[in-house]
């Protein structure tokens, strides 16, 4: 298996994507699995909001619309319009 490889990436946004993406294209026959990584910042985001939710809080919802409003304009961005309604109905059916 010495043509085969096995990349993590770590994406902080949309851009991220398509660069993940670009190298995946460039590398000819080769055999590939890849792991992406939750965006940038988004583990800690839902930590926080736990952590919000835990209290009693309510900020927590605000936090939760920021993280929210993050994944819908990567969809948005990486997606063309006909094939990104149904991954944002999918998406939204969990909020």
């Amino acid at each position: 298996m010495a043509d085969s490889q096995v990349r993590r990436y770590g994406v902080a946004n949309a851009d991220g994507y398509h660069q993940v993406a670009a190298i995946l294209r460039d590398g000819k026959d080769e055999k590939k699995a890849i792991v992406v990584s939750a965006m940038d910042g988004a583990t800690d985001a839902l930590l926080e909001l736990v952590g919000l939710a835990q209290t009693g809080k309510e900020a927590y919802l605000s936090c939760a619309d920021a993280l929210n409003a993050r994944h819908v304009e990567a969809i948005e961005t990486l997606l063309p319009p006909e094939k990104r309604q149904h991954h944002l109905l999918l998406y939204r059916f969990f909020e």
